[in-house]
């Protein structure tokens, strides 16, 4: 986890230098959570429009699979959403999705899955950018703003970070807490197939990993670099 952890002397166990870099971990996650939790309706409402009611900030009742909106999101591309059966289905969680299955959002809007050309819009959705943006850069932004008024201020996030690029696992990262977002769960959880959050970032990470010398995968974080 951490590069040299043995000779890193600071008066406590290596196991107590773990147990706080884990908890570190999680708080940010739920921190990044929370933002982009707080931001989503917003980014759906401009998207969607009246499409986006019923959906509320803090309540997760009616998001998911109960929703509309958000149910035709989480939806795995090669399916139809839009049949009552299938909705059915995949509500009941008797369907079979092929692929790489991947949920409605992280494609461009108003693409799908292209079974002669897979890469086409794949993981370029402007909710999975928005957020992207909101964790990673938006201090960034500020930054640059306080600058040009002659403040001085704090890097954005992604220099803190020491990212000079955007890399396959932080898109994963999005794309999970995204989804995370988008569904009714309150906790992650790897019991449904479908709304598993991490088992998303989990095959996101695999198939990054095995694309990793592929034209088409450079050309996305050439895409998410712009």
């Amino acid at each position: 986890m951490v590069p040299q952890l043995e000779n890193i002397h600071s008066g406590y166990s290596h196991i107590r230098i773990s147990k706080l870099i884990f908890s570190g971990i999680i708080a940010a996650r739920l921190d990044d959570k929370k933002i982009i939790r707080d931001n989503i309706l917003t980014w759906l409402a401009e998207t969607f429009g009246d499409e986006a009611l019923g959906l509320a900030r803090l309540d997760k009742q009616e998001w998911g699979l109960r929703h509309p909106l958000t149910g035709a999101l989480l939806c795995p591309v090669d399916l139809d959403w839009d049949d009552p059966l299938t909705q059915e289905a995949i509500k009941a969680g008797s369907f079979k999705s092929l692929a790489w299955g991947w949920p409605s959002f992280v494609y461009a809007w108003g693409l799908s899955l292209n079974p002669e050309n897979m890469w086409e819009g794949l993981f370029r959705s402007p909710l999975l950018v928005a957020a992207y943006k909101r964790i990673f850069t938006s201090r960034s932004s500020l930054y640059v703003q306080m600058q040009l008024n002659g403040n001085n201020t704090q890097p954005g996030d992604r220099c803190l970070y020491r990212m000079v690029h955007v890399t396959p696992r932080s898109i994963a990262y999005i794309a999970m807490q995204v989804h995370f977002v988008l569904g009714s769960c309150r906790l992650f959880t790897l019991n449904d197939a479908l709304t598993s959050s991490r088992k998303l970032y989990e095959s996101t990470a695999t198939f990054f990993n095995r694309s990793s010398n592929n034209v088409e995968m450079r050309e996305l974080l050439a895409w998410w670099d712009e």
